[in-house]
């Protein structure tokens, strides 16, 4: 978890910007469902999350939102590793969740639920 606190020195203005408990849940050969929490933030300007193929190594940027908690990643690939994180941003400033890694099953008859997830 990432928090960011910031004294707007004009109004004496405490900005709050956080992001938590990224969980990964309902994880399938080519899909897994991403929740959170935006803590005290009060106005978000961009929901970002971030997913990495750990082999071989692919980084991209899945999905951009304004204040949604939740998202399914989709077109995963089936017995793959990945890792997300979710990174906030409100007026300038960012917060990001710890990482999450996940493995989708390794066919689509996985999606009956096996699945591991780390942290």
């Amino acid at each position: 978890m990432s928090d960011v606190v910031n004294v707007d020195d004009d109004d004496d203005v405490v900005v709050v910007v956080e992001v938590r408990s990224l969980d990964v849940s309902d994880v399938k050969a080519t899909s897994a469902k991403l929740s959170w929490s935006l803590g005290d933030t009060r106005h978000v300007d961009v929901v970002q999350i971030n997913q990495t193929r750990i082999d071989p190594e692919l980084v991209s940027v899945v999905y951009s939102a304004s204040s949604n908690t939740s998202h399914t990643a989709t077109g995963l690939s089936a017995g793959t590793e990945y890792e997300f994180y979710v990174q906030v941003q409100s007026d300038g400033r960012t917060a990001r969740t710890d990482a999450t890694r996940v493995t989708t099953g390794a066919t689509p008859t996985d999606d009956l639920g096996l699945f591991s997830v780390s942290k």
